[in-house]
């Protein structure tokens, strides 16, 4: 069994470090708006949450991904990206209840320039397009920190979300 602390560094290994310049990216959400990621930092930070499209855990952590953007909505940005090709990204959108934008990565390129290995990985990326901190997964603990760093991001104290749906141990798939 893995703790916490393992658990990261064994994940540094498997994404871009913090402190990395982040690699830019543009498409067309499945709410039919063009996201940039360089227009979006202008507003502050923003969190990229990366997705596989077949990851077991999806089910379980979008409904937590979903409960932070919408406690956070209008004062901390998320954005996601799926590897999945556009003409499925609408039905993955429904199948997930996905409250933020999402892109799809079907070739992976985005997924790629992240060297991201595992699903589900999110990157909080600064005003100056530096990746600031990386949240692997999405144990409790995981997603404690990631309801801090929104709300910090929010300018506010973090907001009680509902995370008891979160395994007890860092995972991911």
């Amino acid at each position: 069994m893995f703790t916490v602390g393992t658990a990261y560094a064994l994940q540094e290994k498997l994404h871009l470090a913090e402190g990395s310049k982040a690699p830019s990216f543009s498409g067309k959400a499945h709410t039919g708006k063009t996201i940039s990621l360089n227009e979006l930092t202008k507003n502050g930070p923003v969190f990229v949450v990366f997705w596989k499209e077949r990851c077991p855990h999806n089910p379980r952590a979008a409904a937590l991904f979903n409960s932070l953007y919408k406690t956070y909505e209008g004062k901390a940005q998320m954005v996601g990206l799926v590897s999945a090709p556009e003409e499925r990204l609408g039905s993955w959108v429904s199948q997930f209840s996905v409250a933020y934008p999402l892109l799809p990565d079907a070739s992976k390129k985005v997924i790629s320039d992240y060297a991201v290995v595992y699903s589900i990985c999110t990157f909080q990326i600064g005003k100056d397009g530096t990746i600031e901190k990386v949240f692997p997964g999405y144990g409790s603990e995981a997603m404690s920190a990631l309801n801090a760093a929104m709300a910090k991001a929010a300018g506010t104290a973090p907001k009680e979300v509902d995370l008891s749906a979160a395994p007890p141990r860092l995972t991911w798939g």
